[in-house]
């Protein structure tokens, strides 16, 4: 119910009441065996929070919850990619590449992925050529990761190669 609640106040805009609801849920919420409830519930508010705190500006909030959801769900492939994708947005790349080996990237994949992960910190921190190396040699190598695709897109789009981006975003 609280995760419920917190998607209805999300809808109408309540976004610090929703952030609440999801961590009350998070923190406090019990899972009746008896009634059916969705799998993951937990990690669908912690998810939930995290991106509340995102919206709201909170991004080291958003990364905390994420951090501790990680820990506590390891086995949560969505939990581990968003918490990826903050720590790129905020150029982290040494914790980037600490939480890329939680996800099950193949070994012969795993080298151009960090190199797209490196790019793409590179990115947000608008080193635009080292970032457009990096996407484009990961890139080129085969990886067709989403954040290979969005990050190199964006770099091409901020550098002026707009033509080139066009086949980025066709895959």
């Amino acid at each position: 119910l609280l995760v419920a609640l917190g998607h209805c106040l999300q809808q109408a805009g309540q976004l610090e009441l929703a952030a609440r609801a999801f961590d009350a849920a998070l923190r406090i919420g019990k899972v009746e065996l008896e009634t059916w409830h969705a799998a993951e519930l937990a990690e669908t508010a912690a998810l939930c929070l995290a991106l509340t705190r995102s919206v709201q500006g909170h991004i080291d909030d958003a990364r905390r919850v994420l951090e501790q959801a990680v820990g506590a769900y390891s086995h949560s492939h969505r939990l581990v990619r968003h918490l990826l994708d903050i720590q790129i947005r905020q150029g982290d790349y040494h914790a980037a590449l600490k939480t890329v080996h939680r996800l099950n990237v193949p070994g012969d994949e795993k080298q151009r992925f960090c190199i797209a992960v490196r790019g793409a910190c590179r990115a947000a921190g608008r080193q635009w050529d080292e970032a457009l190396s990096d996407l484009q040699s990961a890139y080129l190598g085969g990886c067709k990761d989403t954040i290979v695709l969005r990050w190199l897109a964006a770099v091409l789009f901020q550098t002026g190669h707009i033509m080139a981006a066009e086949p980025v975003l066709a895959d």
